[in-house]
């Protein structure tokens, strides 16, 4: 199974999977997680997700809960394409402050960075 971290490190919070790559054990696929895929494999998601929460919640989804929040993206390309390539096992998001341009995160993730990292692994695990 691989854990594809997925983000923009020019839109502020959209970075925080990235971020968190190294601590979860996942790649880094930036925008373009289609690079990082092999057809058939097994994957978990791990992106920001603006699912109107506390920033820096983490949530699970899977592919059909997430229609409802993907309606626009910094991405290249959707979920659903990825889906019909691989097997997408479940896809962790984790509430943004800021999806602006610019780089770094905001002040509320930066200060829950551990508490985040400590809730991708435990669902990652499930």
């Amino acid at each position: 199974m691989k854990i594809i971290s997925v983000g923009n490190e020019m839109r502020e919070d959209d970075s925080i999977a990235l971020e968190l790559a190294e601590q979860i054990g996942a790649v880094k696929a930036f925008t373009n997680p289609e690079n990082f895929i092999n057809e058939g494999d097994e994957v978990i998601i791990v992106d920001a997700v603006d699912f109107n929460a506390e920033p820096g919640s983490v949530r699970e989804f899977n592919t059909e809960e997430i229609a409802e929040f993907a309606l626009s993206t910094t991405h290249n390309v959707s979920v659903f394409v990825l889906e019909n390539f691989c097997k997408i096992i479940k896809i962790i998001g984790i509430q943004p402050k800021n999806t602006g341009y610019g780089k770094g995160l905001s002040m509320e993730l930066k200060e829950k960075k551990e508490e985040i990292i400590s809730q991708v692994r435990k669902l990652i695990n499930e």
